[in-house]
């Protein structure tokens, strides 16, 4: 099935809405006629990923933060918790000399040092997962498509890739909404809790089908979805040839998570051992 050629301009023409569209009306458009949007987009790309881009560090920040510390605060009531209950901890305390309040004073100063770092690492995360990875997902994209035959430039793809990130956007969105009602899932995205170690079992091993089952979640399938459509659009190919390259970027993205697990695998056995 190709993609509709009416939905592409050829090279050179005119599109009258390709620069009075307004970036909410442009953000409609890509949930409602992706292919006419995306063909907008990469008829004039200058500076258009801009707008997504920045929507998304706008909500990733605060998400990034709000999970770092709730999960960093549901970590410390659980050793509270255990700490507490634990004989073993209790008279530990008593032979290094320390009383209670000690104990609760060098507790406290360690969870704000650790509330710090969280809320700098999250600002970090959330500003370099917004520009930095679409950049480098958009390279690849770029990349596989010109090895299959495409003639796109970087700038279409990097603007077309950046606004199939709407739905990550959105997601981010409905979890500021979800956090800020005192509701957190410390769980991973997607499927992947469903292999994934309890989030307080630091150094457990983990499975190697977590980097799949996290791609298997309606955000993210949709934002697929529209990479197979920008792609298409902007290299000109069939929809079969586009579903090609996406797999290609997304089982690259699955390769990534499997080297990391690798990675906390054998540290993990070191720490054991």
């Amino acid at each position: 099935m190709s993609v509709d050629p009416l939905a592409m301009p050829a090279a050179g023409a005119a599109d009258p809405d390709a620069g009075r569209m307004g970036v909410l009306a442009l953000t409609v458009d890509v949930i409602r006629r992706p292919a006419a949007a995306m063909a907008r987009i990469a008829l004039r790309p200058k500076w258009r990923w801009f707008p997504p881009l920045v929507a998304l560090a706008i909500v990733s920040v605060p998400v990034s933060i709000i999970g770092a510390r709730q999960a960093i605060a549901l970590q410390a009531s659980t050793v509270a918790v255990e700490a507490g209950s634990g004989e073993g901890f209790r008279s530990g305390a008593v032979e290094q000399g320390e009383d209670g309040a000690e104990i609760g004073a060098t507790q406290a100063a360690a969870a704000q040092r650790t509330g710090m770092v969280a809320v700098v690492g999250g600002v970090v995360a959330g500003v370099i997962g917004a520009f930095l990875v679409p950049l480098v997902a958009a390279g690849v994209l770029h990349f596989l498509s010109t090895v299959l035959g495409g003639q796109q430039s970087f700038a279409e793809m990097f603007a077309t890739a950046s606004w199939a990130r709407v739905p990550l956007i959105l997601r981010g969105v409905l979890q500021l909404v979800v956090f800020g009602a005192g509701s957190f899932d410390p769980n991973p995205a997607g499927l992947a809790g469903l292999v994934a170690p309890s989030p307080l079992d630091f150094g457990a091993e983990r499975s190697y089908l977590e980097p799949l089952l996290a791609q298997v979640e309606i955000w993210n399938l949709w934002y697929l979805a529209l990479l197979v459509v920008a792609v298409g659009v902007v290299a000109r190919f069939p929809r079969k040839r586009a579903l090609v390259v996406v797999a290609g970027f997304a089982g690259l993205s699955i390769g990534l998570g499997l080297a990391g697990i690798a990675i906390n695998n054998a540290m993990s056995g070191l720490m054991g051992g």
